[in-house]
């Protein structure tokens, strides 16, 4: 695993962890890079702390700004999707929005393994659908797509 789909990952698991235990960003960043200071320094290096950093700050930040973005893709209310789905969709709008120098495809091919891993049986399909959507009403993204 790459260490930016590391960073994904733990980002995701800090984000949900905040969905039952509400607390500030820098407490979930700092409580997460400590629990994993105890592995090997290789396997430290192999998660990119900054981007995970960003991910969590920047999602809880600007939870409102990406539901308003997300919710005109959805069959549903954002409030019925599970807590992993609301998640994943927020820091994948999250990132797709502000950092330009990750690739479109990497997001969502990112996105779509973790709802694999930690969502529901099929809410990968929903997370694809869902960003597939939304990233081609982004211009800068759009262009990264096949037709």
């Amino acid at each position: 695993m790459r260490a930016r789909s590391r960073a994904r990952k733990l980002a995701l698991q800090a984000l949900y962890q905040d969905s039952f235990n509400p607390t500030s960003a820098q407490q979930l960043i700092d409580q997460f890079y400590q629990q994993h200071q105890q592995v090997t320094g290789q396997q430290r290096a192999e998660v990119d702390w900054e981007l995970f950093g960003d991910l969590v700050r920047g999602s809880m930040a600007a939870s409102e700004a990406s539901d308003a973005a997300i919710a005109p893709h959805l069959s549903r209310q954002l409030a019925e999707l599970d807590p992993i789905e609301r998640q994943l969709l927020r820091m994948a709008v999250y990132e797709l929005g502000h950092h330009a120098e990750s690739p479109t495809l990497s997001v969502i091919d990112d996105s779509i393994h973790l709802a694999k891993s930690f969502g529901a049986t099929d809410s990968f399909k929903l997370i694809n659908a869902v960003l597939d959507a939304l990233v081609r009403t982004m211009p800068l993204r759009a262009a990264d797509l096949p037709a």
